[in-house]
């Protein structure tokens, strides 16, 4: 195949958008190193919204058989104790139990929250205050009000609680099957408020209504994206298979135009989320982009990339975009970090202990030695954005783009006396240099502050600038 010598990167899986939908609670993602478990939690307020109603897709299937079990225990001990279906029944019964609920909430953010020194919480107050008004309760559906203000006290993403309806809302709805439009999103207040499409999958309403990455949503049925409303607009673009949303739609560098999408029934599968890649023209520079969500086969997509180019031409350098990479129930850390890293790259920890990343690096087509830029923004989070850290603190990899917003927390799921249960940021890690990405997120290398709505496929200053770089580097 002969060098591409256009002006814009050809991809090898053209059209095929990253995708991936979740919905406000924070969701686990599981990998493995050697005896080591990492389940690395997307935080609430990481502002990556689903518009098509999927709500458990993120979730662990290794949590999910164990829980059940425990929540059917949990359902017969509210039944028995609070009388019935925990409703009308005995009130009393009700907020005992419910009382051993806060009380065993409590306990749980004291032994596992990974921050609680470092903010000075203070648990003592809080507890105090808060069981007052547990015990001072006439009706017990008063107590998830009082349990979401003392959460609202806690610092940004400690942990996420779920009432009893929650949860079981949670756990019984099909995470891969759902309605709406098919593309996944993040919220933006400024500087105009916006919904802008990280990835539309392929074959989508979205994609049949002429929608793609990188448009802007600012009105949606008429009425502008807003401050106020924030996040939760993607409830009013969310709808029931045939129902029509009108959105004002802005692509990058033309002027918004309306466009009406058909809602329709959407199914998240793999081959929505595939690694895209292509070499970068006249330069030799290999481009990966990684897709949203992760999928069983990443690293090796990774790896099949490298090898295509490599064989190709003679590389003179990799970028490896992880702006919108973040989630994925198996996102390849150790993978991914073996092909470009070696030996100890900083250190998982929590409460109770401290666990050293180590790594046996393996070279795929020269990833061990060719100069290596990552591009990052506050959309790269979670596994990816441990991955941009561990790489640039012991000098592997120049980061390029905007501040990433560290939320790579692992969580520890508690389920409760009542039937609710809470997550709880447990794991964070350090850098090789110490910097703990969970409290201080990553600064790039090279600030070069382009929003993901500000870029196209063809003009890209942010991968322009790793591009240059890359190749100055190689002489």
């Amino acid at each position: 195949m002969t060098p591409i010598s256009s002006n814009r990167p050809v991809y090898r899986h053209p059209r095929e958008p990253l995708s991936l939908h979740r919905e406000r609670q924070p969701s686990s993602i599981v990998s493995a190193n050697l005896n080591r478990v990492i389940a690395i939690i997307i935080a609430a307020a990481a502002t990556v919204l689903p518009i098509a109603g999927c709500t458990a897709a993120d979730e662990p299937e290794t949590e999910k058989a164990p829980f059940a079990v425990a929540a059917a225990q949990q359902e017969q001990t509210v039944r028995d104790q609070a009388g019935g279906d925990g409703g009308d029944g005995d009130n009393q019964s009700a907020l005992s139990v419910q009382l051993r609920t806060f009380d065993e909430l409590v306990d749980a953010l004291r032994e596992h929250y990974v921050f609680s020194d470092h903010h000075a919480v203070p648990w003592d107050d809080l507890e105090s205050r808060y069981r007052t008004r547990v015990l001072g309760l006439l009706r017990s559906s008063e107590f998830p009000d009082v349990v979401r203000d003392m959460m609202d006290e806690l610092p940004r993403d400690a942990a996420v609680w779920q009432s009893r309806d929650e949860r079981i809302d949670r756990q019984s709805t099909d995470g891969r099957n759902y309605e709406g439009i098919g593309a996944y999103v993040a919220f933006r207040a400024e500087p105009q408020p916006r919904v802008i499409l990280l990835s539309v999958m392929p074959g989508s309403p979205a994609e049949r209504a002429g929608l793609r990455d990188h448009d802007a949503l600012l009105a949606v049925d008429g009425i502008p994206v807003s401050v106020d409303e924030g996040e939760e607009v993607v409830n009013r673009i969310r709808g029931p298979a045939g129902s029509v949303v009108n959105l004002t739609v802005r692509t990058p560098n033309a002027e918004p135009r309306n466009v009406a999408v058909t809602r329709g029934s959407v199914q998240l599968t793999e081959g929505a989320n595939r690694v895209r890649y292509a070499l970068l023209p006249e330069t030799n520079v290999a481009y990966i982009l990684l897709p949203r969500q992760s999928t069983s086969t990443l690293g090796a997509e990774v790896a099949q990339a490298l090898t295509v180019m490599g064989g190709e031409v003679a590389l003179r350098g990799v970028i490896l975009d992880l702006r919108i990479a973040a989630l994925g129930n198996n996102w390849p850390l150790d993978e991914m970090l073996g092909m470009f890293g070696n030996g100890t790259l900083g250190e998982m920890y929590s409460v109770a202990e401290t666990i050293p990343l180590v790594i046996a690096g393996q070279d795929v087509a020269g990833s061990q030695t060719l100069p290596l830029a990552l591009l990052v923004g506050r959309d790269t989070e979670g596994l990816p954005e441990i991955f941009a850290g561990a790489l640039q603190s012991v000098g592997r990899a120049v980061l390029f783009g905007a501040r990433t917003g560290g939320y790579i927390e692992a969580s520890q799921l508690v389920p409760l006396p009542d039937g609710s249960r809470v997550m709880i940021s447990s794991t964070s890690y350090r850098t090789a240099t110490g910097l703990d990405v969970g409290l201080a997120g990553l600064e790039p290398n090279l600030s070069v502050s382009f929003d993901w709505d500000a870029v196209t496929e063809q003009v890209d200053p942010v991968r322009s600038a790793s591009q240059a770089a890359l190749v100055g580097a190689g002489g």
